[in-house]
């Protein structure tokens, strides 16, 4: 007799990326006046993620991102704007930097 099946097991859990390509499958078929309207919703969507990622440091929190280069960098909260950071870095350079706050993790 083959083992029973734990309840946890009959939950099929749908990737996020399934919802990604039903999307892109459905705009293939919209007109320019919906994928306008598209558009206009995923700007907004990315404006609001963006807003509630600031709002999650305070100056003084140290952060950590990946730069352009692909190198870790760290560095310290001077601003909080909508919808990015600014970052003063460690190190003998003090760099200024302007980081989304979707790419900064803080360090605890």
């Amino acid at each position: 007799m083959p083992p029973k099946k734990r309840k946890q097991d009959d939950v099929k859990l749908e990737p996020v990326i399934d919802h990604a390509r039903s999307a892109i499958e459905h705009i293939s078929h919209c007109t320019m006046e919906e994928l306008r309207l598209v558009f206009e919703a995923a700007r907004r969507r990315q404006d609001r993620l963006s807003m509630l990622a600031a709002n999650r440091f305070e100056p003084g929190d140290t952060v950590t991102w990946k730069g352009k280069s692909g190198a870790q960098l760290t560095g310290t909260v001077d601003k909080i704007n909508k919808k990015t950071i600014g970052v003063t870095t460690f190190g003998p350079l003090l760099d200024q930097w302007t980081v989304s706050a979707l790419l900064l993790k803080k360090v605890e």
